[in-house]
């Protein structure tokens, strides 16, 4: 007999013997690699459906530096809001500066071009005017408050609706005074943007409660 096989049959006899838990052991393993594929695939799937919006500026320096708004997600996004705050030492004012409030509406071709708001669609972006037109804005919108002639700070808030059950997503971005500079002049203080995957409604009217 072939040395080789005659190795075989124990082994042979073994599997036959031990059937049941081989199968056993076998299905297991089988289901743990489904398992992880699927888990693999759910947060593909997800990290896809999830929004990201994009703060960013460019095209100039100081007050002339225009500020981008920009969807990296993948499904389409329609812009609600867009809040700033002007921290300087210890007072700190939050305006509205949604809508284009120093344009003329006779001026305007469109009635939507005297706001920030809608629609859009993934890798699109949306100027929304630069840093002494923003703060133009958040002044018209303050009434009697007055704020800042050089805030230290200036922090942008974007709330959206998502696409993906409606959701409202958002995110900020905070830029410092560059100190180094003799105009002002602003750069984020960090280079990503914290995203806000879950807006909650109430935390939002409070936030325009408190414009009111």
């Amino acid at each position: 007999m072939n040395p080789s096989a005659a190795g075989e049959l124990p082994m042979l006899a073994w599997l036959q013997e031990n059937h049941a838990t081989v199968s056993l052991v076998v299905n297991a393993v089988s289901a743990v690699v489904w398992l992880v594929y699927l888990q693999i695939f759910l947060l593909s799937f997800l990290g896809e459906r999830r929004s990201v919006i994009v703060i960013h500026i460019g095209g100039s320096r100081g007050q002339s530096a225009r500020v981008f708004i920009s969807n990296l997600g993948s499904t389409p996004i329609y812009l609600v809001g867009i809040l700033m705050r002007l921290n300087s030492g210890e007072d700190s004012h939050l305006a509205a500066v949604t809508d284009r409030d120093e344009l003329n509406a006779q001026d305007l071709e469109r009635a939507s071009d005297r706001t920030t708001q809608g629609p859009l669609s993934p890798g699109g972006f949306r100027d929304i005017g630069d840093f002494a037109t923003l703060r133009e804005r958040a002044r018209l919108t303050a009434g009697r408050k007055t704020l800042p002639a050089h805030p230290e700070e200036i922090v942008i808030y974007v709330v959206a609706q998502s696409g993906n059950r409606g959701r409202l997503v958002g995110c900020r971005q905070l830029f410092c005074r560059n100190q180094q500079s003799e105009e002002d002049d602003y750069v984020p203080k960090e280079l990503s943007v914290k995203q806000i995957p879950n807006l909650r409604r109430a935390r939002y009217r409070e936030l325009l409660d408190t414009l009111r």
